[in-house]
């Protein structure tokens, strides 16, 4: 695993890229996540900043992960864990009402976006024939 958390050698276990190719070790699109949490230095942002301008996949990828600051501000906001829990209590946690809410709402608010965009994108295509 390399240092942003993709799999960057080949193998049946390495993250796909752009058009389903295997990326090397450094690629750039394995940055995405990183980005979007805002842990990468002054230069590597730049650097995707000027890579995004111009990949599809990347953009695409950066959109999926927008919603998720909120939600981990969210769990931030929570109190650190004495230690790992057992199994059973771990399955037992349930969220707070408020923040199980939370999630929910951004959860249905992507979901009405993105079936707005597809039907946005069905009225061009038919449209033009």
């Amino acid at each position: 695993m390399n240092t942003y958390g993709g799999y960057g050698t080949g193998g049946p276990g390495a993250m796909q890229g752009p058009r389903g190719q295997q990326n090397p070790g450094d690629n750039i699109h394995e940055t995405v996540g990183a980005y979007a949490l805002g842990i990468l230095d002054d230069a590597e942002a730049t650097a995707f900043e000027a890579h995004l301008a111009t990949c599809e996949w990347c953009a695409q990828q950066l959109d999926e992960l927008a919603g998720m600051e909120p939600m981990l501000a969210a769990l931030a906001d929570l109190p650190a864990s004495q230690g790992t829990p057992a199994i059973g209590e771990s399955l037992a946690a349930r969220p707070s009402p408020r923040l199980a809410e939370r999630l929910v709402d951004e959860v249905s608010e992507r979901r009405a976006v993105k079936r707005r965009r597809g039907l946005y994108l069905v009225a061009a295509a038919a449209a033009l024939d």
